[in-house]
């Protein structure tokens, strides 16, 4: 019934207030305050010593003295901003001193009623404090805890927590804590357990003092925490453990601390009067010289007696109770040298008692540099510690194993559908060698994986994650490479239009990339990065390889890089498409494309709105379908859905993908013949069937099948879906030559869809007999689509139409076209532009590069 109470009592606001309070400031500090304060008021108040001064008397005069009292008391409270301080959700020295008066009135006015004197001032004017002083601690009260505060749940995850994947419900905004810690991931438990059995079977006359001593990172404090942990329970044991001497810059409150921590909080009994003065007793006697040179100092008569007394008590009460102090000191090396000198003469001379342990931690090095400093030899050390436990640094395999682990976990947690997170483990394993402890890896986790995961979100992660940690430790390099872009963009660089110059004169870049290099790599900071960059840029990895005679680009004006479809993939950093976008975190036509093809292959795989998503690619411009299509064809592997639909609707809309574009490479039609056989490839023989079915008469798709047949011919000769697609080829061939079908007539004519029938005529090596088959079709209906077969189309910065002679001899003879133009005329804008480039033809013949300029394709509608 009373902790239901109690519970209830702590979740009103007034008992979250006064918990607070007593908590900060401490129920006996606030009652002493109190008393003292009510007794000097009291005792004023009964000698009536303010009546020497005022008249008191005077009904007149105590009626204005309250209205100035109040009114002093507004403007006092005005000029506090006592509405501020009422709503500070915090306990301050405000709400102390109104309590502290608040049971100050109390005890006066208890006093009253059991007796004490009323006099004239608090007859007068208590009252009118009492309701002041009221109102102010229920409005504080009322205000002091915010109403609809949110909180949120912390996003500072341990690193363990991470490592043992128990990230829980947190979000992609994390953070790793970096607080000391008692679990051991770098197994330092053979330390931890040496110390324990030091302590256990140590039983010394004097004091006793071990060194823990190891470089920075190496696990000193999870080893000293462990050891706290299991000395827990300890009935022998008094284990001190929360002094903290790189807290304090000021002498004398790193002395009062340390002894304060064995005096009072080891439970030896003492006083804090007692404490006081043995802290000043041993203050006077050591803190004597501003330089500190007191490391043999001698007491005074005065205080050594005192401090003796005090350390023969310690020793005579820690022998009565048997029990030993086990003073373990942290980060020794990590405070001032004139406070590590200190220290070691409070040990060496003050603390100098029986039965008491002391592991101090510290770095070797460090200690000795400052003892160096200082005049001091290293055998000055050898006099205060009698055992030393040396802790190497950790096994590089197993901080890259911590950090492997944890990483992962979080790339699983947050990115499990992460289409770009390919081959990230290399470059993590490249910047784990600058990894050095426990610390760098917990400092790497805030500062660079996690930013570069968000940053990364539309590009490669991998790429980002290793110019990010440039960025954060070698701002130069970071700022070189942004600036110098043309001589580490080795991909798409006719979008990088700064490097045109090197285009057509690629031994001059050769030269200059050499020189380049060879200044930027012979300064050792740089140098030091050349294997990361090696992972971001080809051009580096070919000067790693070959510093004598780099070939970066060849006559060809690019690099022979098995790497490319990876890099388009990923989206690399060395494509002149994505280069910019790591440096200024924006996005590009490149970038929402891809992004584009993510969300169809999110949406085919859960097979819901992919006919919607490749309808709207269908309406795009040529280049946008080219690039499109391209991203796709790269992550076909990551297409898990119906295939067989994917490929029927393909071929339903292939016509509304456009066959002719500016950019270099496939188009973007043939980019889909592409991925139609890949993805022929992965369905069943019956699938095959039903979709070939689907399409048998349609001679319209005779050059659509052609081209399938020719990439899985490239890519799966021995395939079923190969031998299935060639024999059904065959067949519609067959039908066409057997039945003399038209392919010219509505209905089956396609562009270029004849140039099928004549490779099938190739193949059974006659070849002949396709001209006679054009030229049987050939009247004034056919004769502008035989005459755009013909034509051939070639880019350059501009669209070339044009007709050779070796094409006009593969399709028909000049008379029988000329017969039929003699008497047809032209009834649209397509047809009278082929006329144009044939007559073109008929005036240079011999001339194949000749032709009509365009600077855009021309839709031809015959």
């Amino acid at each position: 019934m009373k902790q239901h109470l109690a519970e209830k009592f702590l979740k009103h606001q007034m008992g979250q207030y006064l918990y607070k309070l007593f908590l900060k400031y401490k129920l006996e500090n606030i009652l002493l305050r109190s008393v003292i304060l009510s007794v000097v008021i009291l005792a004023v108040d009964y000698k009536n010593l303010l009546s020497f001064f005022l008249p008191f008397s005077s009904t007149s005069f105590v009626i204005i003295g309250c209205v100035l009292l109040l009114l002093t008391l507004c403007i006092i409270l005005k000029k506090m901003e006592i509405r501020k301080i009422l709503k500070v959700p915090i306990i301050t020295s405000f709400d102390y001193w109104c309590m502290v008066l608040a049971l100050s009135l109390i005890i006066i006015m208890t006093s009253y009623i059991i007796g004490f004197p009323e006099t004239v001032i608090l007859g007068k004017f208590s009252l009118l404090i009492i309701l002041i002083l009221i109102v102010l601690l229920v409005l504080r009260i009322k205000r002091f805890i915010p109403k609809d505060v949110v909180t949120v749940d912390s996003n500072v995850i341990d690193l363990k927590d991470i490592y043992d994947n128990n990230l829980g419900n947190v979000d992609k905004d994390l953070y790793v804590s970096e607080i000391d810690v008692t679990y051991d991931l770098l197994n330092r438990d053979i330390f931890t357990n040496q110390l324990y059995e030091i302590v256990s079977n140590l039983n010394s006359q004097n004091r006793f003092v071990i060194s823990l001593e190891g470089a920075w990172g190496s696990g000193k404090t999870t080893i000293l925490n462990n050891l706290s942990k299991k000395l827990e329970g300890r009935k022998d044991l008094i284990i001190l453990d929360e002094f903290e001497p790189w807290l304090f810059t000021n002498q004398e409150m790193l002395l009062k601390n340390m002894l304060e921590e064995l005096l009072e909080n080891s439970g030896l009994g003492y006083s804090s009067i007692k404490i006081d003065k043995f802290i000043q007793q041993v203050s006077n006697a050591t803190l004597t010289s501003s330089k500190y040179k007191f490391l043999n100092v001698l007491f005074s008569n005065n205080d050594s007696m005192g401090i003796k007394n005090v350390k023969n008590d310690i020793e005579e009460l820690l022998s009565s109770t048997g029990k030993r102090v086990v003073y373990i000191i942290d980060n020794l090396d990590r405070i001032e040298s004139e406070n590590v000198l200190l220290i070691f003469n409070l040990i060496m001379n003050v603390l100098d008692i029986k039965n008491i342990i002391f592991i101090l931690s510290f770095d070797r090095n460090q200690i000795t540099s400052i003892m160096n400093e200082n005049g001091i030899t290293n055998e000055y050390l050898k006099k205060i510690i009698q055992m030393n436990v040396s802790v190497p640094m950790f096994d590089k395999e197993v901080i890259a194993d911590i950090l492997h682990v944890s990483t992962k976990n979080i790339i699983e947690k947050f990115e499990a559908e992460n289409l770009l997170l390919n081959n990230w483990e290399d470059s993590l394993l490249v910047i784990a060698k600058d990894v050095k402890d426990l610390r760098d890896l917990k400092i790497f986790l805030n500062s660079v994986f996690m930013p570069s995961l968000k940053k990364s979100d539309s590009l490669s992660f991998k790429d980002m994650l290793i110019l990010e940690y440039i960025r954060i430790t070698n701002i130069a390099l970071y700022g070189i490479i942004n600036k110098q872009k043309e001589y580490f963009i080795s991909q798409d660089y006719p979008f990088h239009m700064q490097n045109t110059k090197y285009w057509i004169d690629p031994d001059k870049f050769n030269l200059d990339l050499k020189d380049f290099y060879k200044n930027l790599f012979s300064d050792s900071i740089h140098n030091r990065y050349m294997p990361m960059l090696c992972h971001l840029f080809p051009y580096v990895k070919i000067y790693f390889k070959n510093r004598e005679n780099p070939i970066f680009k060849n006559k060809g004006f690019s690099i022979t890089d098995p790497n490319y479809e990876l890099v388009q993939k990923e989206r690399g950093i060395c494509s002149a498409k994505f280069f910019d976008l790591y440096y200024l975190g924006t996005t590009n036509e490149f970038v929402e494309i891809a992004n584009s093809v993510d969300k169809l292959i999110y949406n085919f795989n859960a097979n819901k709105l992919w006919r919607d998503n490749l309808k709207e690619i269908f309406l795009e411009h040529t280049n946008y379908q080219k690039e499109y299509f391209e991203q796709l064809y790269l992550r076909v592997g990551f297409l898990k859905g119906n295939k067989k639909d994917l490929i029927m609707f393909f071929l339903e809309n292939i016509f509304s993908i456009k066959a002719m574009g500016l950019s270099w490479g496939l188009q973007g039609r043939d980019r889909v013949y592409v991925i139609i056989s890949d993805l022929l490839v992965d369905i069943n023989k019956d699938e095959v069937n039903v979709i070939l079915s689907m399409y048998a008469g349609q001679f319209n798709y005779l050059e659509v099948f052609h081209q399938i047949i020719y990439w899985l011919n490239s890519d799966a000769l021995n395939s079923n879906a190969y031998n299935k697609l060639a024999s059904f080829h065959e067949q519609e061939c067959e039908k066409i030559i057997s039945e003399n079908i038209s392919l010219f007539q509505d209905g089956f004519y396609v562009r270029k869809n004849s140039i099928a029938l004549y490779r099938y005529f190739k193949e059974k090596k006659k070849p002949e007999e396709f001209k006679n088959y054009i030229e049987s079709h050939l009247d004034e209906k056919s004769i502008f689509r035989v005459l755009s077969d013909i034509i051939n189309v070639s880019i350059s910065d501009k669209y070339i139409y044009c007709i050779t002679e070796e094409s006009m001899d593969l399709y028909a003879s000049e008379e029988k076209i000329d017969e039929i133009l003699e008497n047809t005329s032209c009834e649209s804008d397509s047809e009278s532009f082929v006329l144009k480039v044939y007559n073109e033809y008929k005036t240079n013949p011999q001339k194949d590069s000749q032709g009509i300029l365009e600077d855009q394709a021309i839709e031809l509608n015959l």
